[in-house]
């Protein structure tokens, strides 16, 4: 479950108190963020400059596509009246991109 729901189960309104009772999985960790991916590309048009070829880095790479994430709600949403959330969010953004590049270090890069 996701750790909102669990939040809402246990009737607490502090992440902290929650995190105290439970395990966060990483595969639960990896379907939330390739979902958010998801949910990013979908709503927002990011940068894509062409290299050689019909590759776009921010497509092939997901530690770039996280940074011009990060870097598209920092320029956009900091200021104004969703400013508390853009934080929240770009919180979350970096805690994936850290967690992804751990993952780069045990992971052995396919050769293609």
């Amino acid at each position: 479950m996701s750790l909102p729901a669990i939040m809402k189960l246990l009737g607490h309104r502090d992440y902290k108190m929650t995190l105290r009772y439970t395990q966060i999985s990483d595969e639960t960790l990896g379907r939330e963020y390739f979902e958010s991916l998801t949910r990013t590309a979908e709503r927002y048009e990011l940068p894509c400059p062409e290299r050689s070829g019909d590759q776009h880095p921010s497509r092939t790479d997901p530690k770039r596509l996280l940074q011009d994430t990060i870097r598209w709600v920092t320029k956009n949403l900091s200021h104004g009246p969703l400013h508390v959330e853009a934080k929240l969010l770009v919180r979350r953004l970096e805690g994936a991109r850290h967690e992804l590049q751990r993952l780069r270090k045990i992971t052995p890069t396919p050769k293609g």
